[in-house]
């Protein structure tokens, strides 16, 4: 696809996928690549306080945190995780 931008995986982000139920890191899995193909047709949700450079995806209960370069087209995913926990 022509719009579709590039996804990176940080370390960190890896490890919170592997930690997470199959099905569940499937789903979040899925709506990444729909980000990535869809990022120039949306607005992205944008954290505040010392998150203020990030945005999140929702999936579900589960939240993807991710920084996004728009000159190279690639979307850098920093963390994954329930709801609950990830913003602490």
């Amino acid at each position: 696809m022509v719009n579709s931008f590039n996804v990176e995986y940080s370390p960190e982000a890896i490890n919170d996928l592997k930690n997470i139920d199959k099905a569940i890191a499937q789903r979040i899995f899925n709506k990444i690549k729909w980000l990535s193909n869809n990022f120039s047709y949306i607005t992205p949700q944008s954290l505040r306080g010392n998150m203020k450079n990030f945005y999140k995806l929702r999936a579900g209960d589960w939240r993807v945190i991710y920084t996004v370069d728009l000159i190279k087209k690639s979307i850098r995913i920093h963390m994954i995780g329930h709801r609950s926990e990830i913003y602490k």
